[in-house]
């Protein structure tokens, strides 16, 4: 499979990145014939556009074969590109979650979109990456057609400096702080006797339909930590029902997750949203078998629609 590192200016500074080659051979029939929507895979949050464990370069090579041009590329200060960091990765993740990633991603777009001469593209990514790709397909409503959203997170990034601040300007805040505390503290003490209970998969079953009920019958408040930029991007871009591959992570820690931000979840959205889950992996979905498996799920699906 055949690659070419690339250097494209974006805003003043070289943005580097990879381009697998549409794998066509001219005297084969069965070869696929080079696609006209481009695929475009950005930084699986901090880190660089190879992702862990190399996954992003498997099942980009995958879609090259299919004949689909895709594209990774290092946003600024990750991976190859050159660029300023916090000093603290905390602060790193709320730019990204603020949509700082949004400005580079769009006109990089629009100059793949000119150089290879592509009818559209699909953005996607794990993540933070997951946060940006949604960002940039609900501003770029007729460039990109899809989206693939690999683990996403909802809320805001707490650090440090936050809950100095809130200490500092709250009057008599030390006995609502020591009853935050412990009602937090009770909370992950009920969660992991319940983890470990024998009936813990029809507590779940149990609490995600009342959920989901409670959702359907009151609409859903967002939770006070929630990204609400990316909660609105995220319901405009199902608004438009444009085709989204949503892939998550079985466990209890994900589902509770998923369950306490219930206006997220892919299955009030099944008429635009395939919704793929996998067990036994970790975040990043490369334990366990997951790395062959999102591969699958990708080629899958961009190959169904595109």
């Amino acid at each position: 499979m055949l690659r070419e590192a690339l250097r494209i200016d974006v805003h003043g500074t070289s943005v580097v990145g990879t381009y697998h080659i549409p794998e066509v051979t001219e005297d084969d029939e069965s070869s696929e014939k080079i696609k006209k929507t481009g695929v475009l895979i950005v930084n699986f949050g901090l880190l660089p556009r190879s992702g862990l464990g190399n996954m992003p370069v498997h099942f980009s090579d995958r879609l090259a074969e299919k004949g689909f041009p895709v594209f990774r590329f290092d946003f600024p200060g990750l991976g190859d590109t050159k660029g300023d960091l916090p000093i603290y990765g905390q602060q790193q993740w709320r730019r990204i979650e603020a949509g700082d990633h949004m400005q580079w991603g769009a006109v990089l777009i629009q100059k793949l979109m000119k150089k290879y001469n592509l009818d559209g593209i699909v953005i996607g990514g794990l993540c933070g990456g997951a946060v940006t790709s949604t960002y940039i397909a609900e501003r770029l409503s007729n460039t990109v057609v899809g989206t693939i959203l690999m683990e996403p997170t909802y809320h805001v990034i707490g650090v440090a400096e936050d809950h100095i601040d809130k200490k500092k300007s709250r009057p008599g805040n030390q006995t609502n702080n020591w009853f935050r505390r412990t009602k937090e503290k009770l909370k992950k003490q009920l969660r992991t006797r319940i983890n470990k209970s024998k009936h813990v998969e029809a507590f779940y079953s149990i609490y995600s339909r009342l959920k989901v009920t409670k959702f359907r019958i009151l609409g859903h408040k967002p939770p006070s930590d929630v990204n609400e930029l990316f909660y609105t991007s995220f319901k405009k871009l199902n608004d438009r029902n444009a085709p989204i591959l949503f892939i998550t992570r079985k466990g209890k820690d994900r589902e509770h997750y998923d369950l306490h931000y219930t206006g997220y979840s892919p299955r009030f959205f099944p008429q635009n949203i395939v919704w793929k889950t996998l067990g036994n992996t970790n975040h990043m979905l490369v334990t366990g078998g997951g790395k062959q498996k999102v591969t699958d799920f990708i080629v899958e699906w961009v190959v169904n629609n595109y």
